[in-house]
């Protein structure tokens, strides 16, 4: 294209950014980055998007996920792809920019992240907040999930039984067992039913901390 004095787009670049992760070679999709805004080609939200899908999948990236996102306000428009890019990384459940800081365990980003979401009336979803409270109990940041929690209950969002076990468990974990007990309670005036699982966490997890 280039001898041929045809200038690539965006989405020439994205297209080859894109081919570069299917083979993993994460460095070349950024050197393309880099190259087409040497180029003067601006980068769309369809590319910002493409670059932060194959970071999220790499490890050791995530403060740098974070920097391209505060740049990427500088440029373009974030939409709700880009902070729910999705990766299988887990076979049961899809995984985000979010579930990247929180394996980092940079739970004040996350927030921070999950705040400017919320200012930007980007809708978030269950998935979204399942995320969040799993990296925070895994965190000890128990008054932050709970915190969180009923921001998902006053908001009305449709809470699943995988909400409230993450919730159950950590309870169960601090030995918070008066605690336990009523959110099994509050579980089913909401019409979620306890499940295997559920249980399997009451019984496994010390209802006494040390």
């Amino acid at each position: 294209m280039l001898k041929a004095d045809v200038k690539p787009d965006s989405f020439t670049f994205t297209s080859l950014m894109n081919g570069y992760y299917l083979s993993n070679e994460v460095k070349n999709a950024k050197h393309v980055f880099y190259a087409m805004t040497q180029m003067g080609v601006n980068p769309s939200t369809e590319t910002y998007n493409s670059l932060l899908g194959g970071l999220c999948k790499t490890s050791g990236m995530s403060s740098y996920v974070w920097d391209l996102i505060d740049e990427m306000h500088n440029r373009c428009q974030a939409d709700e792809r880009t902070y729910i890019y999705s990766c299988l990384v887990r076979t049961y459940t899809s995984n985000s920019l979010i579930f990247a800081l929180c394996k980092n365990g940079d739970i004040d980003k996350t927030i921070e992240l999950v705040k400017t979401m919320i200012k930007k009336r980007i809708q978030l979803d269950i998935c979204t907040y399942n995320i969040l409270l799993d990296g925070m109990c895994k965190a000890g940041r128990l008054k932050n999930a709970q915190e969180a929690f009923e921001n998902i209950l006053i908001k009305d969002y449709q809470h699943d039984i995988y909400t409230y076990n993450i919730m159950i468990n950590e309870l169960c974990k601090e030995g918070l067992l008066d605690d336990t007990l009523s959110l099994l309670s509050q579980m089913e005036d909401n019409g979620c039913m306890a499940n295997a699982g559920t249980f399997e966490i009451i019984i496994c997890a010390p209802l006494e901390k040390d």
